[in-house]
């Protein structure tokens, strides 16, 4: 067997930079409307609202009861649906038929590149895109109530689809990936983006995430590991400390030195 010199890709320890910003938080339509809340100790969190599902159906205090969830607390992103198709080169009814999380995903990737004041062109370049997620209830909820195949419902609800239609719809050329590794999904996206970024695989990288509640689903299984906070209140140091929340956001990342 030929000796074969191992390659090694040369590494940049350069700081990383972050130009842009874009997010949909509850009550929160901009970084700086999140950060106002922060600042102001503003309470985001509320019971499930009705436009998401009836939650009393679903509801009992007790935490044994089968089939039911204890908690009703949650942080919920308004205007969900809200999405105009054209501007991303799509037919209303690939919209209706996309999971909102890449909806919003794309409306917020446009913003980043506005926040940043970008003024050369991204397309075609060599720029990495990472995002975190687990939840996918709108696919589940679409393959019941659309039989058959359909080439939107696969490509609109595909879990790798959040990293790689965007990729896609500014032809970025560097490594597309959505990343699920549950509670830490967006900080191991980051570190990948990172990692992308020193070793030279892309130039600039997006990383975010994206988690919309939409069903009972996960209160259901959650509340069945006895995770979720029955009060709408964080506890971190006791075993019931958790409230489910919604969050699109994205940073624009690149070396210091680029």
């Amino acid at each position: 067997m030929r000796n074969h010199k191992r390659f090694k890709p040369e590494y940049n320890d350069s700081d990383i930079a972050i130009i842009g910003m874009a997010c949909r938080f509850a009550e929160s339509q901009t970084p700086d409307e999140f950060w106002q809340s922060l600042t102001t100790g503003k309470d985001l969190i509320c019971e499930i609202p009705p436009d998401r599902w009836d939650y009393h159906s679903w509801f009992d205090p007790s935490p044994q009861t089968p089939g039911k969830t204890y908690s009703k607390w949650g942080s919920f992103i308004k205007d969900i649906d809200k999405f105009d198709p054209s501007f991303f080169n799509m037919s209303p009814l690939e919209a209706e038929l996309m999971d909102p999380q890449l909806r919003l995903l794309l409306s917020v990737l446009y913003e980043t590149v506005e926040d940043a004041g970008y003024a050369r062109n991204i397309w075609g370049t060599k720029t990495g895109m990472f995002v975190g997620a687990w939840t996918h209830e709108y696919r589940d909820q679409i393959i019941k109530s659309i039989k058959g195949n359909n080439l939107y419902k696969e490509l609109g609800n595909h879990a790798s689809m959040l990293a790689n239609r965007p990729s896609y719809f500014f032809d970025l050329r560097g490594p597309s990936l959505s990343v699920d590794t549950a509670c830490s999904s967006s900080l191991v996206a980051l570190h990948l983006a990172c990692k992308s970024l020193h070793h030279g695989e892309c130039d600039m990288a997006f990383v975010g995430s994206a988690n919309l509640l939409l069903s009972p689903l996960h209160y259901l299984w959650l509340c069945e590991l006895g995770v979720l906070s029955p009060t709408g209140r964080c506890h971190i140091w006791l075993v019931n400390h958790y409230i489910m929340a919604n969050v699109i956001w994205l940073l624009w990342v690149v070396l210091t030195c680029f």
